[in-house]
């Protein structure tokens, strides 16, 4: 009698979604908030709920990069399901939570009704030009993104493809070979790390060069994005983040990270209002990592703005008026490269003023 009264509980709260999307559109003006039922079933029965909060949309479009993770995540609790968030990257690059999705099955349908709530609410221009979506290799998430976006750049996880990899592969060398062949960001490099990786298991390889590489390796990433990620951390970190709300019925959860999100938006604001910098934090310590590898390097300067800056293995050419440097990162990343930092110093510049 406990349990059936504890799963009637439960379950009343589905009777209740209606009520709850009128009250968010109600405080939150501007929200999309999209409930579906099961056409199959004759009586009402839930089906998929989409939530995009206006406060989102907006920072998102007027404060982040063109960067989308994809990815879904199991409820815990005795009602299940699964929840489909759509994550961006902050200046900061840190988790920017753009919409969220509470659906009965990850497949293609629920994916496609996902995107085109998400297309909508973001303005994304048909085919998605100047995009960049990250997920993993779910059949149904695939095929949708091709429907929606198949001019926009989709790269998968390399921490996935290398999970399945590592089943067959399990050499611990081979881990620091794969993510070397990851994070190339030229096919010169490529094609190096690759045929080391080939000279040590030519089975490896031959199952690596199945999953294609314009997908995961940087060498391919279109120049614009700003971000050189290989993986989909900021996915996978939302939703470690709310893993506690996935335990409880569907509008606690739902309020749950309304609030997280809310207070998240709202310290992140806070905090970025006491940074003397221009660069964010986590950036800046990405610049200083980079800039202390400029000490394996050699600088040629031909007394305009080029440069031919050597380090252990390679050389490669800098331009500091085009912004480019031929082993690409500074272009991929937004953020100066080691070779760049090199040059910089040479001119007695600051690499701070040339992050993008």
């Amino acid at each position: 009698k406990v349990i059936k009264k504890v799963m009637y509980a439960l379950s009343g709260e589905y009777s209740r979604l209606f009520d709850y999307a009128l009250e968010l559109k109600h405080s939150n003006p501007g929200s999309s908030v999209h409930i579906s039922l099961d056409p199959e079933e004759e009586e009402p029965v839930f089906h998929i709920m989409y939530i995009c909060m206006d406060a989102c949309r907006r920072g998102f479009l007027h404060g982040c990069r063109r960067v989308i993770g994809l990815d879904g995540c199991f409820l815990k609790g005795p009602m299940k399901g699964e929840l489909l968030p759509a994550i961006g990257r902050d200046a900061n690059n840190q988790i920017y939570p753009i919409a969220w999705a509470v659906v009965e099955y990850e497949n293609l349908s629920s994916w496609k009704w996902f995107l085109g709530h998400l297309q909508k609410d973001l303005n994304i221009p048909y085919g998605a030009d100047g995009w960049v979506f990250i997920t993993d290799k779910q059949k149904g998430l695939l095929k949708a993104i091709d429907q929606y976006f198949p001019m926009a750049e989709h790269r998968m996880c390399a921490r996935h493809i290398y999970a399945n990899w590592r089943k067959k592969h399990r050499l611990q060398e081979y881990q620091k070979r794969f993510w070397k062949i990851a994070k190339s960001c030229n096919e010169m490099m490529f094609k190096h790390y690759k045929n080391k990786l080939a000279a040590k298991t030519p089975k490896g390889w031959a199952d690596l060069e199945k999953q294609d590489p314009v997908h995961w390796c940087r060498a391919w990433f279109k120049v614009g994005s700003n971000c050189e990620a290989v993986d989909n951390n900021v996915s996978e970190s939302f939703n470690s983040w709310i893993i506690d709300a996935r335990f409880k019925p569907i509008i606690a959860m739902l309020e749950d990270i309304r609030v997280m999100v809310t207070r998240r938006i709202q310290e992140n604001k806070s905090n970025s209002e006491r940074w003397t910098m221009p660069i964010c934090p986590n950036i800046l310590r990405k610049v200083n990592k980079i800039r202390h590898g400029t000490q394996y390097c050699h600088v040629l300067w031909n007394g305009a703005s080029g440069f031919e800056v050597r380090d252990k293995k390679w050389r490669f050419t800098v331009d500091l008026v085009q912004k480019t440097c031929s082993c690409s990162y500074w272009q991929v990343s937004g953020i100066p490269c080691r070779h760049t930092c090199a040059a910089l110093f040479t001119m007695s510049d600051e690499s701070n003023n040339y992050v993008n």
